[in-house]
C-alpha cells in the first residue's frame, strides 16, 4: 500500500502521468496512491505524513 509523496519518493511529472494512465489516484496536492490498491487503509495507515508534509509543516494549516 505505497504511498507517493512527489519529491519525496515519485517526481512531478511521473506522478502526473501515473495518474493519468489510471495507475496512480490523485488525492491532494503532491499525493498518490496507487489505484488498485484499499485507498482507505493507505491513507489510514499514512495518516501522519500526509497531515505533517514532507517538510514537517502540515498542510491544514
Amino acid at each position: 500500500m505505497p504511498l507517493y509523496l512527489v519529491g519525496e519518493n515519485i517526481d512531478k511529472m511521473r506522478g502526473h502521468r501515473r495518474a493519468k494512465a489510471g495507475k496512480l489516484v490523485h488525492l491532494m496536492r503532491d499525493i498518490y496512491v496507487d489505484a488498485d490498491d484499499d485507498i482507505d487503509q493507505t491513507i489510514r495507515t499514512h495518516a501522519v505524513r500526509i497531515t505533517n508534509g514532507q517538510d514537517g509543516e502540515t498542510f491544514f494549516g
